[in-house]
């Protein structure tokens, strides 16, 4: 059977990352994670395309050897039937236009369904669906970032009609099994940082000069609060923040209100993607205060740059076990570690340096790429 692209990614969001726009319309992990493999695929010589919102661009366009398809506008069709069409139908008819090999899709929701079901039944031919996990909330049973009842359905169809699934840590992998007796394969996606020849190795941070970042979106499972209260009892650190809400919200003004009156925290808003390298190059150490996450890109973008961690979170106990920061749950133990981290240079230098030989050894395009097209042989029709 010919096939007219190897893989095709259905990413909507993502068409500001492939066209290059300034400052991207969604911020979110995901969108950065697809295009990177989307990219590596590309170096490796395959075929690939792109499933993205119809923003008013062309029907087809070329962006980074990738070639994107529109297919719907959030805003097009009446309220309730849209859901049916032209959501659901524009991405299968876009999917048998672009008669790829295989399809993938990141994340839980409704575009996991719509796809699994598109690949058995709309294509020209057979496809196979490929479904990448994003957050630990994919696996879980309630499925709490899935408040409406017909995406959690349809998320379920989608999840067991996979030919293949993809977790991006062994406690995702194990969750997958024990909610939904379903079995995946542990891979870590890529991030594109700087490579050996553009790389430079940040000096320890110095008094006066030390810079806490947080990255992500505003929203109350990431506790921003959190890293408030952590400036407020280390006045001599500045906090940068950066990101904001999808939509505004009573939780977000508050925290923007709060952040107004600490003289040490600097809210930058959303910045754009030839800026926000900047942030983690000047910054001393990367900050997560989240409560759930998948396995943050900001985690692979900050060891890309030699830069530890202090954080929350920890997905497979990644960051203690391999020295790459500190791990505390509470917002006591996470000031500790702060000050631990910047009164020992030896230290922190320890962790940076570490930081990044982890990134490229696990996550770089090449160390991840082939393992993704091995997967996708094992599976395509």
């Amino acid at each position: 059977m010919k096939y007219d692209f190897d893989v095709c990614f259905v990413g909507l969001k993502c068409y500001d990352l492939l066209s290059g726009a300034a400052v991207p319309r969604f911020l979110g992990g995901v969108e950065k994670q697809l295009v990177a493999l989307a990219e590596g695929m590309v170096e490796g010589g395959l075929r690939v395309a792109f499933i993205t919102y119809d923003h008013g661009q062309q029907d087809i366009e070329q962006h980074k050897g990738i070639s994107v398809f529109k297919s719907f506008s959030q805003d097009a069709g009446l309220p309730v039937v849209r859901f049916f069409h032209p959501r659901m139908t524009r991405i299968w008819s876009t999917m048998k236009k672009v008669n790829a090999r295989v399809f993938v899709q990141m994340g839980s929701g409704s575009e996991t369904g719509q796809v699994a079901s598109g690949c058995r039944y709309f294509t020209h031919q057979p496809a196979s669906f490929l479904f990448c996990v994003a957050s630990d909330a994919d696996c879980s049973p309630d499925l709490p970032f899935l408040p409406v009842l017909r995406e959690k359905i349809l998320y379920r169809y989608g999840l067991r009609a996979s030919d293949a699934i993809v977790a991006q840590s062994h406690k995702q992998q194990q969750m997958l099994q024990d909610t939904f007796s379903l079995d995946s394969k542990v891979i870590p996606m890529p991030f594109n940082g700087p490579d050996e020849s553009t790389y430079v190795a940040p000096a320890p941070p110095g008094p006066g000069v030390i810079s806490v970042l947080w990255v992500g979106r505003i929203i109350d499972v990431k506790r921003l609060e959190w890293l408030l209260d952590m400036a407020e009892a280390c006045p001599d650190y500045q906090f940068d923040v950066v990101g904001t809400p999808n939509q505004e919200s009573d939780y977000s003004q508050g925290l923007y209100d709060r952040a107004a009156g600490i003289k040490n925290v600097t809210l930058h808003g959303r910045v754009g993607e030839k800026e926000l390298p900047g942030f983690f190059k000047r910054a001393s150490v990367l900050c997560c205060t989240s409560i759930i996450e998948g396995f943050p890109t900001t985690f692979m973008e900050a060891w890309s740059y030699g830069l530890p961690i202090v954080t929350s979170f920890d997905p497979d106990n990644m960051i203690a076990r391999n020295e790459l920061g500190f791990v505390d749950g509470t917002v006591d133990g996470l000031v500790k570690a702060l000050n631990s981290l910047f009164s020992d240079s030896e230290l922190w230098q320890q962790f940076s340096t570490r930081a990044r030989q982890y990134y490229l050894q696990n996550h770089t395009l090449g160390a991840v790429t082939p393992r993704f097209i091995k997967v996708m042989e094992n599976i395509g029709r």
